[in-house]
């Protein structure tokens, strides 16, 4: 179904998740949202043993982030059967701020660099260039003229400048980030100590009423 060819449920999201896409050949889209299905089917894809059915992995992409954001908004706009809400919750909202405000964001001196160094070099902290795009919105919101400084791998540089009539700002965004690898080792201790149990709870009604009446019995003695 042609993109064009539909009218999109949120015209604001739209707008940017068009004007981050036309960054992009058509060519080099297709080939990362293609590694994004490739991963996403390889994952939700029913399996074969009981093994396999344990050994969980995450439903979002952590080396290309910019372009997961890009297909859950894609997704969320023209292929709702493909939407993961869970993911998309907190990055579709980002999007429809962008859109609203696209005129103004648009104005801002050297965003366009700064985009393409969000899709290219810098994909993997998708969040971290997004923040800085959000903030550099609001001030240029607020009147501020706002010009993004060229980053410079010799030395540390503000994300960007602010000006309103004789005052000057420099702006340093710093965003609290979670930690990923901490993320991911705690889920793998907790999915180490289901692993023994979701077998039996699985493919066994018995053994898994047993279980979780034993938890339950458990969570009543702690109350």
């Amino acid at each position: 179904m042609a993109r064009d060819r539909v009218v999109p449920m949120n015209p604001d999201v739209a707008r940017s998740y068009n004007w981050l896409i036309s960054f992009l050949d058509t060519r080099e889209w297709e080939s990362r949202k293609s590694r994004i299905e490739t991963y996403l089917n390889n994952v939700l894809d029913a399996k074969v043993t009981r093994e396999n059915a344990t050994d969980l992995k995450p439903v979002a992409i952590y080396d290309d982030k910019i372009a997961w954001y890009l297909y859950l908004a894609e997704t969320y706009l023209y292929h709702p059967n493909k939407y993961e809400p869970i993911q998309g919750a907190r990055v579709v909202p980002i999007f429809k701020r962008i859109g609203i405000d696209l005129d103004i964001i648009q104005s801002i001196t050297g965003i366009n660099t700064r985009v393409r160094d969000l899709l290219f070099p810098n994909k993997i902290n998708a969040d971290s260039g997004l923040f800085e795009l959000l903030a550099a919105l609001l001030w240029a919101r607020n009147g501020w003229k706002v010009n993004f400084i060229k980053e410079d791998p010799t030395r540390k540089t503000p994300d960007f400048k602010a000006i309103l009539k004789d005052e000057e700002w420099y702006i340093e965004c710093k965003r609290l980030a979670k930690s990923l690898q901490y993320s991911l080792r705690e889920r793998e201790k907790w999915l180490s100590m289901w692993r023994p149990l979701a077998v039996p709870c699985l493919f066994n009604p018995w053994s898994r009423n047993k279980i979780l009446g034993w938890v339950h019995y458990l969570k009543k003695l702690e109350e």
